[in-house]
């Protein structure tokens, strides 16, 4: 309460000095956002189980481990991937065909 007091008192005396009630956080939200959403996307390259080629695509580690099918970039074919997360956050990703 008192520093609403202090507050208002600023804004009707623009004399008084009121920065040591405000305290600028040395990061702002959006970078510890994005160091945050950083740490729950992984890159991994996989083999298209279809086609063959390598390819990079981005897994979401932040539901844990998960099972979900994502087209091929080249070939457009279905693959299930296999997303398991270990406690430190480190992912391992298996791929499969649909008609496994």
């Amino acid at each position: 309460m008192a520093q609403l007091f202090e507050l208002a008192r600023c804004f009707v005396e623009p004399k008084i000095l009121c920065s040591r009630d405000f305290r600028v956080p040395r990061m702002n939200y959006f970078e510890e956002t994005f160091k945050r959403a950083k740490k729950m996307l992984d890159i991994v390259e996989i083999m298209c189980p279809y086609c063959g080629e390598f390819q990079q695509t981005d897994v979401d580690i932040s539901g844990g481990s998960q099972d979900y099918w994502q087209d091929c970039q080249i070939c457009c074919c279905p693959i299930l991937f296999e997303v398991s997360v270990d406690a430190n956050h480190q992912c391992q990703v298996n791929v499969r065909r649909d008609d496994e």
